[in-house]
């Protein structure tokens, strides 16, 4: 299977890997250091969130946060809207992985 990766992209020292393969799937690894948020992101597909390291509070549309810690899977369904904020002292990365 060919893999193409992009560039790495860095907001405010959140670096983000986007990596697609054949078969339209869509990867993004996404590493927030110390106490950062993303801005509120919204999904246009079906997405699988995947705590690789660390332990993020998730924010789906109105409904309260929520703790995962590494190893989680969350599905996060389309047109959904969410704020993604890391909880320790240290990097924590996840991948967004565009259904």
């Amino acid at each position: 299977m060919e893999t193409k990766e992009y560039r790495v992209e860095v907001y405010d020292n959140m670096k983000i890997w986007r990596k697609t393969d054949i078969g339209k799937t869509i990867v993004n690894e996404i590493t927030l250091q110390d106490s950062e948020s993303l801005p509120q992101i919204s999904t246009i597909y079906d997405t699988i969130l995947r705590v690789v390291y660390g332990r993020l509070s998730l924010k789906l549309n109105d409904q309260d946060d929520r703790v995962y810690s590494s190893g989680s899977i969350v599905n996060i369904p389309a047109r959904s809207r969410m704020v993604l904020s890391n909880l320790v002292n240290e990097d924590s990365t996840v991948f967004l992985v565009r259904k």
